[in-house]
């Protein structure tokens, strides 16, 4: 892959080899690509690189949450901090299975935006006074007693009479943040407006 067009905010694109041996670093403005041969590097940075690969690109940085649902609704920062752990969770669940693949295929239903899992926890959150590690600690319990997958627990309590009231809630503040935030924004617009005409 020799001819590789850069954005044009872009200054490297790095390219991985299909087997994984090198790293073609393409740098802009016409200058010469570096590459890096996986095979010449010791154990022990390998080791390391794919640890610091592993923690930031491929479970932080791939467990953003945005800060509005698909609805264009706020997310508060709790709600988007434990989403980002459900995200994390799930991803490290499925790299320890010892899987091959790189890329995690989503369950049906499952999204980008905010899924019904991150709901369930924090549901399970607001119902029991749980921490989000405590919510967790009762869906791996679930899934461990009640022979079920991770989707299966989940969709288990969320179907419970008050954990669903609880998502319900969770909705509804959702909707009436997002409204709050639109009144402001329409408010502040305005009042502008009559100053400039001043």
């Amino acid at each position: 892959m020799t001819n590789v067009k850069l954005k044009d905010n872009q200054q490297v694109a790095p390219v991985v080899a299909d087997d994984g041996m090198t790293v073609t670093f393409h740098v802009a403005d016409g200058l010469a690509p570096i590459v890096l041969h996986m095979d010449r590097l010791s154990p022990e940075v390998l080791r390391r690189a794919a640890c610091v690969g592993m923690a930031q690109v491929r479970i932080i940085d791939a467990a953003a949450v945005p800060a509005t649902d698909a609805d264009g609704l706020i997310v508060p920062r709790a709600e988007r901090l434990a989403l980002k752990r459900e995200r994390m969770a799930t991803l490290v669940e499925h790299y320890e299975t010892g899987t091959t693949e790189w890329n995690r295929r989503r369950a049906t239903g499952e999204g980008r935006g905010d899924g019904g899992a991150g709901l369930t926890i924090l549901a399970l959150m607001r119902v029991y006074g749980n921490t989000a590690e405590q919510a967790e600690a009762t869906i791996t319990r679930t899934m461990e007693k009640k022979g079920l997958d991770r989707k299966g627990a989940l969709k288990l309590w969320a179907s419970t009479d008050k954990v669903a009231a609880a998502i319900a809630e969770i909705k509804a503040e959702r909707a009436r943040a997002g409204a709050s935030a639109a009144s402001v924004d329409a408010d502040a617009l305005a009042l502008e407006m009559m100053e400039e005409g001043d």
